[in-house]
């Protein structure tokens, strides 16, 4: 399986993420698999947080 990378503004970026978090959402994020299923109303993630 390959990892894609999902940037802010691409159709695949969850929006629930930038309806919540707003300007603290994610830049990008890293997904494996299908990353139509980000779309879904409810949606839970883990971040990691660059340290």
């Amino acid at each position: 399986m390959d990892v894609q990378r999902i940037e802010r503004g691409d159709s695949d970026y969850p929006t629930v993420l930038l309806d919540r978090l707003e300007d603290a959402a994610p830049c990008c994020l890293y997904a494996m698999g299908d990353a139509a299923i980000l779309r879904n109303r409810f949606l839970g993630l883990v971040l990691d947080p660059v340290t």
